[in-house]
């Protein structure tokens, strides 16, 4: 074969971390649930040298942090939304 994709899904659900009870006796920080695709490509040159891309989070999906207990409006729970961006590599594999 002379391409070979591969796609790697990765879901995490909802990561309760520590307590926090200034936001009640209820109150924890979470890592909101996200669904990350990084994806492989190599494309066979010769039967010994091939090229080779790699893509993490694809489609860039942020990490966002909540903070609230039962008793914090839906608005006032985000706390932090990181943007990690897209990580791209380039390279040649070769055997000898």
């Amino acid at each position: 074969k002379r391409v070979t994709v591969m796609p790697k899904w990765n879901y995490r659900g909802l990561n309760k971390l520590v307590a926090h009870p200034a936001v009640g006796p209820d109150g924890f920080s979470y890592i909101k649930p996200r669904t990350i695709l990084d994806l492989n490509v190599a494309y066979r040159l010769t039967a010994r040298l091939s090229l080779t891309a790699s893509v993490s989070n694809v489609f860039n999906d942020n990490l966002t942090q909540m903070f609230y207990g039962s008793e914090t409006p839906a608005y006032a729970r985000q706390r932090l939304n990181g943007e990690y961006g897209t990580a791209f590599s380039l390279g040649v594999k070769g055997s000898f």
